[in-house]
């Protein structure tokens, strides 16, 4: 058990590392730093991750644009998943959801904001340029943000099958199990007050049973009471 929870451990490393290259490409990609873009690009490239990081990060904003950024939430989620020992089980239905979560997501993006196609194609990608085109051709604004919310929707219930439901789960167990830890708190307050209570009562009854049984400690209150008696006569 101890072998597979650091095998899960070197996965979990390795695909956070992965997110946060792609992270680091996707933030500091500069169109320049590619020939698609210019007749002389940059050399170096000006990149974080170099020329690797430009090529993938072009790649992934011409497919897909802005919604490039959720390939590293999933990474990310994906991660967390393998730190917590949870197992991910990926079929080609789960695949397909995600190819369509990104379309959507790119669609969103072009069809929000300025729609200067060139702005557009930044923002949505290809292929959201090109589903949100034929989405507002055919059914209107409005038909195409009903259609591209429900499958926002049911992709997202896919996806989060194997990525979210588990931490979700696992955040609403531990909801549960505040109130128990609160009272287990509670009464363990309440314990440590008896204990201190009865260790009181326990010196105080031994104090007056040394009193009580100690000549000189008596003869010395007695000795006390008479000094306040004659301190009072003599007023």
């Amino acid at each position: 058990m101890k072998r597979e929870h650091i095998i899960s451990e070197i996965k979990a490393v390795i695909i956070l590392a992965a997110g946060m290259i792609l992270l680091a490409s996707l933030i500091s990609f500069i169109p320049e730093d590619l020939s698609w873009y210019t007749s002389s690009p940059n050399f170096p490239a000006k990149n974080l991750i170099r020329i690797t990081g430009a090529y993938s990060a072009g790649f992934l904003f011409f497919l897909f644009g802005y919604s490039a950024y959720l390939l590293v939430i999933v990474l990310f989620l994906w991660s967390w998943n393998r730190f917590s020992f949870r197992e991910i089980h990926f079929t080609f239905t789960k695949f397909i959801s995600f190819i369509i979560l990104f379309g959507v997501t790119g669609s969103l993006f072009g069809m929000v904001g300025p729609q200067v196609t060139t702005v557009r194609f930044q923002r949505s990608g290809i292929i959201g340029f090109l589903f949100s085109d034929f989405l507002v051709n055919y059914l209107g604004i409005t038909g195409a943000y009903i259609i591209l919310i429900m499958l926002g929707v049911l992709a997202l219930i896919l996806t989060g099958e194997f990525l979210l439901t588990p931490l979700i789960v696992d955040f609403f167990g531990k909801l549960q199990e505040i109130p128990d830890r609160l009272k287990e708190l509670k009464e363990e307050k309440e314990e440590k007050k008896l204990k201190v209570k009865s260790a009181s009562a326990k010196l105080d009854n031994q104090l007056n049973i040394k009193n009580k049984f100690n000549p000189f400690g008596k003869k010395k209150v007695q000795d006390e009471e008479e000094d306040e008696d004659e301190g009072e006569d003599e007023y």
